[in-house]
């Protein structure tokens, strides 16, 4: 038997808060470096950062001097390899990146990672099969030119994709409970 209890809701705020999300890499795309990353490169990396309970460090421009956030959470999907990030608006630099990113001026992910195993192409082109990732930049100009910001938070984003974002919320917190609310 399933129980329904209704309660008013009340959403208080609806802050800038720096999340967005996109591809830090594209699968099956060759890019400017001659390199393509194949599916499941990513995996064992992700795996060990999972096991230490960290992500890697997210940077501006692949400057370690500047790093701007944190990454909250990232997979690899059938189109690659997917990241959240949260930049960090307390920091002046993460405070510019927004900006950049909320006006699609900045928009370019790209990869600071150890190459562990390759091949080369029947056209030539190396083939990362196995990679480290070190870190994660937000970038003026991409080396894998599908790797980019998909989406930022802000209070100007279309109200249906802030509506969304409570309803994931919601519906996560109703999947921890046994009854339905």
């Amino acid at each position: 038997m399933k129980q329904h209890q209704t309660s008013p809701f009340c959403l208080k705020s609806l802050q800038d808060d720096g999340i967005f999300y996109g591809y830090a890499s594209v699968f099956d795309c060759v890019d400017f470096q001659n390199d393509q990353v194949v599916p499941g490169a990513f995996a064992k990396s992700l795996s060990d950062w999972r096991a230490k309970d960290a992500w890697p460090k997210m940077l501006w421009q692949h400057d370690h001097h500047h790093p701007i956030g944190v990454w909250v959470d990232m997979q690899e999907d059938a189109t690659g390899l997917l990241v959240k990030g949260q930049l960090l608006l307390d920091v002046r630099k993460g405070r510019e990146a927004y900006s950049l990113l909320k006006r699609n001026v900045v928009n370019g992910l790209s990869i600071g990672f150890s190459l562990t195993k390759a091949a080369t192409s029947p056209r030539g082109h190396q083939l990362l099969q196995e990679v480290h990732l070190h870190e994660i930049s937000l970038v003026t100009f991409a080396a894998n030119p599908k790797a980019k910001v998909e989406w930022v938070k802000s209070m100007d984003t279309p109200v249906e994709y802030r509506l969304a974002h409570v309803v994931d919320a919601l519906a996560e917190r109703i999947g921890e409970r046994e009854t339905y609310y």
